[in-house]
Formats: C-alpha cells, structure tokens, sequence
C-alpha cells in the first residue's frame, strides 16, 4: 500500500515536471509582446517582451493563461472569458506574425 502511495506521488511529480518543461510549438510575436503556444495545449504569454531566449525561456516557466486548439487555418485560443482566433494563413501564406510555426523535433540531437 505505502509503496503504490509513493509510486502515484512520484507520477504526479513527474507529471508536473514534463507538463513544465512543454515545448515551444508555435510562437506569435506582436507589438503587445509574446503568445507562445506549447505542445501540451497550454498558452503562455510575456507582456511587452521582445523575442530573444531569455524571455522565450521565462515565458516558458510562466502559469498557462489559457489553451488552444488548431482549427484547420486557425487557431483558436480558449480561456474563462470565451475564445478568440488568430489566422494562420494570408493569401495562402504564413501570417509575418507567426515566428515559429508548427515546431516538431524530427530526432534528437545529441
């Protein structure tokens, strides 16, 4: 019993560490800052901030302000006080917005 008790702390533990450490899969970069958008679903913002790695690996230890979801050629952006939606596309090309798009690690590096 006790050891099936530690077993399921420790997957929580786990759980919050991997759920910390999500990657960057799209990155929108506006003059009101970042929205960065990470694998797990969860968005992370920087108000005011430029885009340079300092502030991408800050945002990336924020809380989540919202999730989002990818809708064809948007993506929408859900949170306690409705959605919103940001285009991926216009006239069939990525928004200048739109800094990293649909990141995916292909291999390792090592």
């Amino acid at each position: 019993m006790n050891k099936l008790l530690v077993m399921g702390i420790f997957l929580l533990f786990c759980h919050n560490v991997f759920a910390a450490t999500a990657k960057l899969q799209y990155l929108f970069v506006a003059n009101g800052g970042l929205v960065g958008l990470y694998e797990d679903g969860n968005v992370r913002g920087c108000a005011q901030c430029d885009p340079m790695k300092e502030n991408l690996l800050t945002m990336s230890t924020e809380s989540p302000l919202s999730h989002w979801k990818r809708n064809a050629d948007v993506i929408t952006i859900t949170d306690a006080e409705g959605s919103s939606d940001l285009q991926l596309y216009d006239n069939g090309k990525i928004t200048e917005d739109w800094w990293i798009f649909d990141y995916k690690t292909v291999h390792p590096l090592y």
